[in-house]
Formats: C-alpha cells, structure tokens, sequence
C-alpha cells in the first residue's frame, strides 16, 4: 500500500520540479511583458519563497554580442551616471547539483 501511494503522488524531486515550473510561470507572465514594453534586452530575477531562493535569468547582457544572462552577468544601474553594477548576490543564489 505504501509504495502505491508514493508511486501515485511522486517522489519529491518531481513535486519540487513542478512547483519551481509553476514560479517560472508566474514571473515570466511578469517580467516578459516588462521586458517588451520597455525594450529591456535582458534581466535576472530573484525570487525567494519559504528560504529557498530561485533565479531565472531573461534575454542577452549585450545586444552587439547576443551573450545570454547567465548568474554571473553584470548589469548598469542607470543611463548617463557614473558605472556601478548590481549582481545576484551568492546567499541568493540557488544551490543546483551538477547531476
């Protein structure tokens, strides 16, 4: 009985796998409209639900070279101003398993 229950609900991989699908949803019904609205070519987003943290990252850092956002990009806070960055910061970052 116990193992047809775990077999009908799934293991928790795949419930933490459909709840990270159900976020990404949500903050791309956000953010992709934002995104075309203001002719943004790229952004990261970083969400923290319950003390687990998720980023996505949206489009390209450099519309000359077309390189993607990746959580290691550096994004210009304002036009016209002196250069500062903003980054995720690491506590932010998700831990992800190379496997």
């Amino acid at each position: 009985m116990v193992i047809v229950a775990w077999c009908a609900t799934g293991s928790p991989a795949d419930a933490a796998d459909a709840e990270r699908a159900r976020i990404e949803r949500v903050v791309d019904a956000a953010i992709r409209p934002v995104m075309a609205q203001y002719d943004i070519a790229g952004m990261a987003v970083g969400i923290t639900i319950a003390g687990r943290a998720t980023v996505f990252d949206y489009g390209v850092a450099s519309k000359e070279t077309r390189r993607p956002v990746t959580p290691d990009t550096l994004f210009e806070i304002g036009p016209g101003r002196p250069t500062a960055s903003a980054r995720i910061s690491p506590s932010c970052r998700p831990n992800v398993s190379a496997s």
